[in-house]
């Protein structure tokens, strides 16, 4: 595998995680606000006596509450078109000791292909190993995310027992 491929290769890796981790927080957020709404609608039932309009008032109020924070923490935030040049930058956020190489490698190496003039390909290439060296001693940027991942899993998990245990008593 040429030192480009991999180090698109890892990008692609980090990218997966850093979606799961829009997307964790994302369910999450959902959760709290439709327990949330299911408490203030089932208040707001008891505040009403169960009156039929009431209950159908709250049932689409619900309904399209639930629609909106799906689309607004879920779908926008997933739609959105996370660059390489983004996750280099992220990576290197997460890991300061690449120094931007691997940010200034990937956009090098973009300006390469895209063919504008000025970009010595021999440069790009070393830029490139040298970036790929880099991100193989932080072990190919595995560890980027996974314990944000971690804790957006348990908190997740432990939202869906406790929203749970509430709607059943």
């Amino acid at each position: 595998m040429d030192a480009r491929a991999e180090l698109i290769r890892v990008i692609e890796d980090v990218r997966k995680r850093w979606r799961m981790k829009v997307a964790l927080r994302g369910a999450l957020i959902v959760l709290a606000g439709i327990v949330l709404t299911l408490v203030l609608a089932s208040s707001g039932l008891q505040a009403l006596a169960f009156a039929p309009k009431a209950i159908l008032t709250f049932r689409v109020l619900v309904f399209a509450a639930i629609a909106a924070l799906v689309g607004f923490w879920l779908f926008r935030p997933l739609r959105r078109t996370v660059t390489d040049d983004q996750v280099a930058l992220y990576i290197e956020e997460q890991d300061p000791s690449l120094k931007e190489e691997l940010i200034s490698a990937v956009e090098m190496s973009s300006s390469a292909r895209e063919g504008k003039p000025g970009v010595s390909q021999a440069l790009v290439d070393r830029l490139v190993k040298d970036a790929i060296a880099k991100v193989r001693a932080i072990d190919n940027g595995q560890q980027i995310g996974k314990e944000v991942l971690r804790r957006l899993a348990l908190a997740l998990g432990g939202g869906v027992v406790a929203a749970t245990l509430l709607l059943v008593f």
